[in-house]
């Protein structure tokens, strides 16, 4: 049986080949580019900044009404979440580290 990362993987695979055979380097992969802080509205309830991705966004909200709230990784290319982060750069690194650790992994797993 697959688990849900391996058959993430396989489904990327192909947009990382496509990469690498135009050569592109996967160091050189940019990194994800951030909307501007948003105020809540008739879409996304909250706070919130995105970020776009060939395989889909990131969605990253808090309740900007409050004095302390822990951002929240409400949504990722790959359908997955993640809560309570101390600063929304806290969660954007954690979502630019998971994205570049995916595509290393794809890209390792087909051109090993």
């Amino acid at each position: 049986m697959t688990d849900h990362y391996t058959a993430t993987l396989d489904h990327y695979q192909g947009i990382v080949d496509q990469l690498a055979d135009q050569d592109a380097e996967l160091e050189d992969a940019p990194m994800l580019h951030w909307s501007r802080p948003a105020e809540p509205d008739l879409t996304i309830g909250y706070n919130h900044v995105t970020a776009e991705t060939p395989f889909g966004r990131f969605l990253i909200t808090w309740k900007g009404w409050k004095d302390y709230d822990a951002p929240a990784v409400d949504e990722t290319p790959w359908g997955g979440y993640w809560n309570a982060f101390a600063t929304v750069a806290g969660a954007k690194r954690a979502c630019e580290i998971t994205y570049n650790d995916l595509l290393a992994a794809a890209y390792e797993g087909g051109h090993s």
